[in-house]
C-alpha cells in the first residue's frame, strides 16, 4: 500500500473536518493533495451508507400499510424513522445494519417498547468487528456449557439457561452491559480453598438482545 491510499483511507476514518486542518497554512501542492483525498473520502463514504441502507431495507420486509400506520401515529415516530438512517450513516459493519432493522421492525410491530429499543440501538452503535468476535465466542462457550445449550430454530431460551451459568471476565462485554459481576456468595469450602472475591454474569439486556436480534439470524442460517 503507497503512502498516498494509507492518506486517503486515514482521510475517511478520521474525517473531513481533519483534512481541512491539515490543509491551513500549506502550499498550493499540499492543498491540492489534500482536496482531493475529501473528495476521495466523501465518496467512499457515501458508498458505504448506501450499502448500510441497502443492508437495512434488505434484512427485513418492511410492510408498506404497516410503516405508514407507524408514522401517523405519533409525529414522534417519523423523528425515530429520520434518527435510524442518521445512525446508519454513523455505521460501517453490515451487522449494525442488519441489527437496526430487526429491532427497528420489533418497535414497529410494538413487540418492544422504545425504552427497549434505545438500549439496542446504544449497544449496536459500539459493535466492531472485536466486539462481535467477543460476542460469537461466548454464545459458543454457553452452547458448549449450558446444561440446556442454545436454542434451535423455533425453541426458546430460558433466561435462567442463559444467565444463571457463569462466565468468564470480559471486559468488552462488560462495556457494552452484557455482563456484570456480582460479589461471590458462595461459602468458603472446608478444603479452605480461597473463592474469587467476585463472579460474571450475563445480563438481561443480553439475553433479550440475543432472542431479539441475533437468534433470528441464527435461524434463518
Amino acid at each position: 500500500m503507497s503512502r498516498y491510499d494509507l492518506l486517503k483511507i486515514t482521510a475517511k476514518h478520521v474525517g473531513l473536518g481533519i483534512a481541512d486542518t491539515f490543509s491551513a497554512g500549506m502550499g498550493s501542492a499540499v492543498k491540492n493533495s489534500i482536496a482531493e483525498i475529501k473528495e476521495y473520502a466523501q465518496k467512499n463514504n457515501e458508498a458505504l451508507y448506501y450499502l448500510q441502507v441497502k443492508t437495512f431495507l434488505e434484512t427485513e420486509e418492511f410492510d408498506q400499510e404497516e410503516i405508514d400506520k407507524f408514522f401517523n401515529e405519533n409525529p414522534e415516530n417519523l423523528r425515530l424513522g429520520v434518527e435510524i438512517f442518521k445512525i446508519l450513516e454513523q455505521t460501517f459493519l453490515e451487522k449494525q445494519a442488519e441489527y437496526l432493522a430487526r429491532g427497528f421492525k420489533k418497535y414497529v410491530q410494538k413487540k418492544i417498547k422504545s425504552q427497549k429499543l434505545y438500549e439496542y440501538i446504544h449497544v449496536i452503535e459500539q459493535l466492531n468487528r472485536h466486539v462481535l468476535d467477543q460476542i460469537q465466542k461466548d454464545l459458543n462457550a454457553v452452547s458448549k456449557y449450558s446444561m440446556h445449550g442454545l436454542p434451535r430454530a423455533g425453541e426458546t431460551l430460558s433466561t435462567m439457561a442463559f444467565t444463571s451459568n457463569n462466565t468468564s471476565k470480559n471486559q468488552v462485554l462488560q462495556t457494552i452491559g452484557f455482563i456484570d459481576e456480582e460479589p461471590d456468595q458462595t461459602p468458603v469450602t472446608l478444603s479452605g480453598s480461597i473463592k474469587p472475591k467476585v463472579i460474571y454474569k450475563r445480563t438481561k439486556l443480553y439475553l433479550d438482545f440475543f432472542q431479539d436480534i441475533i437468534e433470528e439470524e441464527q435461524c434463518t442460517e
